[in-house]
């Protein structure tokens, strides 16, 4: 401790708050979610522009420019995200960035019912995990 913070109490303990701080935080969420960003920055660079070859990706643009109620197998609503998406961006990989931020707030939805729910923060870090780095959802999303 130097003479000036020895002086000044209220200078200490703000230059020990961050560290503090700090000490709170959900390191191993934030890790798991910093490691599903690189798998989905991945993904996004190694499927330019998009993969368009499941099933239902062809009518969900279809409805997304034409009719939503058209299609009874379809539900309205994602054609309706994909008409909003592609009036504020006009890029098909900008509805995937929003796809991937969705599906990470999914895992930190679910980081949070598991610690509402009692489980700590090592447990809880799992369920969101599988969600933030399961390859097979980065491909569907």
């Amino acid at each position: 401790m130097s003479s000036t913070t020895a002086r000044f109490p209220a200078l200490r303990a703000r230059t020990e708050r961050p560290l503090a701080r700090l000490r709170g935080w959900p390191w191993a969420l934030i890790l798991v979610l910093a490691a599903g960003v690189i798998v989905r920055i991945g993904a996004l660079l190694a499927y330019q522009p998009a993969v368009l070859t499941l099933s239902d990706s062809g009518s969900y643009i279809g409805q997304a420019g034409g009719d939503l109620f058209g299609d009874p197998n379809h539900p309205a609503g994602y054609g309706l995200i994909l008409r909003i998406i592609h009036i504020v961006f006009h890029d098909v990989t900008w509805t995937l960035v929003v796809q991937h931020v969705v599906m990470l707030g999914v895992a930190v939805a679910l980081y949070l019912v598991t610690r509402r729910l009692g489980v700590g923060r090592g447990l809880a870090t799992i369920p969101a995990a599988v969600i933030a780095l399961n390859g097979d959802l980065v491909f569907l999303e």
